[in-house]
């Protein structure tokens, strides 16, 4: 049977993914890790000419930081997390774009990129 683990963290802060990934209920060898699924994002509106840095990082860091937080301490292990699904939910925005949307958008793509890799 399997056994479902979910964590509530700031996925834009490096080291608060790190405290959930190496827990001793994530690292247990008799139940290892066997994927994890990213859902956290925030939509706000952000027409790009009204953008500001601050705006997009504060939109835009759930989904960014948080899968590049996810994948690389999943991978960093000694040895790496043997991972049957690392799943990115992402939206359509990440290919179609949306101008009340852009920080979303840029944010999404960038999951979808990080999923081809």
């Amino acid at each position: 049977g399997a056994e479902i683990l979910t964590s509530r963290c700031n996925v834009g802060k490096e080291e608060d993914v790190a405290s959930i990934l190496f827990t001793d209920a994530v690292v247990d060898a008799s139940k290892p890790l066997a994927g994890i699924f990213h859902l956290a994002g925030l939509a706000g509106d952000g027409r790009i000419a009204e953008l500001t840095w601050g705006s997009f990082l504060e939109q835009a860091t759930a989904k960014i930081h948080g899968s590049h937080h996810l994948h690389s301490h999943s991978i960093a292990g000694a040895p790496p997390m043997a991972l049957d699904h690392f799943v990115l939910f992402t939206s359509i925005y990440g290919l179609l774009g949306n101008p009340q949307l852009s920080h979303y958008a840029a944010a999404n793509a960038y999951q979808d990129g990080l999923a081809h890799m």
